[in-house]
């Protein structure tokens, strides 16, 4: 009649070890189920230290922000670092908090030591850093801008090979109807401009030695309807 097994549960465990064992025994069974080394607490079964633990920093299950660090039990952003916004960011070299929070550096800039500056080789210029040896609107002075189809070199405007500057315009002198041979010579309407000289499309005719005089110049000769052009050493027919 005395076989029968009795269950006890978990939870009371501790109390029935304290009869059995003694009373006197009952700190030191308590302590070696839930104490935790001096300096650490117990959470959910573990033992953690809440000054430095950024999942229970101060309490228990406070997480702190990522980021972030556990410092004496308070969620704090790591040395070096300062909260904006509730993100930590470096005001010596963060280009969207640049030596306060919000301070945003201009386009192409950097933050160096909290301040916003242009990188080694370009300058500030209305809010955004351009290279005065190259920028086009901006060619070896702020809004120095080169005149249509020049390019900016070494922070001079220049026109490319094959190209003069005609008031302020670069023109191909050889094909240009406008600056056809020098700035400023039109060609006449129905005339275009080939190889410096105002012609009819396909009309223009070199003049060879054994041709007819052509001015003193050449010793050649234009036929009818026909005016001689020199350009080059090479003497030219183009049609009225």
């Amino acid at each position: 009649m005395f076989n029968k097994t009795i269950h006890i549960p978990g939870k009371y465990t501790l109390i029935f070890a304290c009869i059995f064992l003694g009373l006197l025994l009952c700190p030191f069974i308590a302590q070696s189920q839930e104490s935790c080394p001096t300096g650490q607490s117990n959470c959910s079964g573990g033992c953690v230290n809440m000054y430095t633990d950024a999942g229970n920093c101060g309490a228990c299950g406070r997480v702190c922000t990522s980021g972030y660090v556990c410092e004496q039990g308070v969620c704090k952003c790591p040395a070096g670092n300062n909260n904006c916004s509730n993100s930590c960011v470096n005001m010596h070299t963060d280009v969207r908090n640049c030596g306060a929070c919000g301070r945003v550096c201009a386009a192409g800039s950097v933050c160096n030591k909290g301040v916003c500056m242009c990188p080694a080789g370009a300058t500030n210029c209305s809010g955004s850093c351009v290279n005065w040896s190259t920028d086009a609107n901006n060619c070896g002075a702020c809004k120095r801008v080169c005149a249509a189809g020049a390019v900016c070199s070494r922070g001079v405007c220049t026109c490319p090979a094959g190209a003069v500057n005609c008031s302020g315009s670069c023109a191909n002198l050889s094909a240009d109807a406008n600056n056809c041979g020098a700035c400023g010579r039109v060609c006449t309407a129905g005339y275009v401009c080939d190889k410096a000289i105002c012609a009819a499309e396909g009309k223009r005719i070199e003049l060879k030695a054994e041709g007819k005089k052509c001015e003193s110049r050449c010793a050649k000769k234009c036929e009818p309807g026909q005016t001689c052009v020199y350009v080059n050493g090479k003497c030219f027919a183009t049609c009225k």
